[in-house]
């Protein structure tokens, strides 16, 4: 049997509990005065923070999709005057501002990092690969760049919009 005023797990008395409580107060207190931080969810670093910009650009994809648009490439006989376009899947944005965006030609994908409205990585799918970069709008509603490979020498245009 425990002593009255004791917690059964810890052996702490209740005024112990409480007063390592108010010194918890005490400190995040502190912490918001010294960093001007209004909540305690600001204090606590995220597991996975998303920056306002990729917040933007799912935001964008879930309100009206895009599609994934290039000029050139075997899909156009290396005719950069000729275009392919395919759905964007998903967006997965992994942490901060590294983006992944799923597509439905040949399984692709594209990986990069969203610095600013410029994404910007590398491109695969089953029958190629290579680099790209994206640079968005103001609103993330559509963008244009470039795409390579090795297969398709120089960099060719390359687009998301919404259909």
């Amino acid at each position: 049997m425990t002593e009255p005023g004791k917690n059964l797990k810890s052996g702490l008395s209740i005024t112990q509990i409480g007063a390592i409580l108010a010194i918890i107060v005490a400190m995040i207190a502190i912490i918001k005065f010294v960093t001007g931080r209004e909540s305690l969810p600001e204090l606590l670093p995220d597991e996975n923070p998303i920056t306002p910009n990729t917040t933007l650009l799912k935001n964008r994809y879930n309100q009206y999709g895009f599609d994934l648009i290039w000029a050139g490439g075997e899909s156009n006989e290396q005719d950069n005057t000729k275009l392919t376009q395919t759905r964007i899947t998903s967006i997965v944005v992994e942490n901060q501002s590294s983006v992944k965006v799923y597509y439905d030609w040949y399984n692709g994908v594209l990986s990069g990092t969203l610095s600013g409205h410029t994404l910007s990585g590398t491109w695969g799918q089953d029958n190629g690969q290579g680099n790209f970069e994206l640079t968005f709008a103001p609103d993330f509603s559509s963008a244009k760049g470039w795409w390579d490979s090795k297969n398709s020498p120089g960099q060719h245009d390359f687009y998301i919009q919404s259909p």
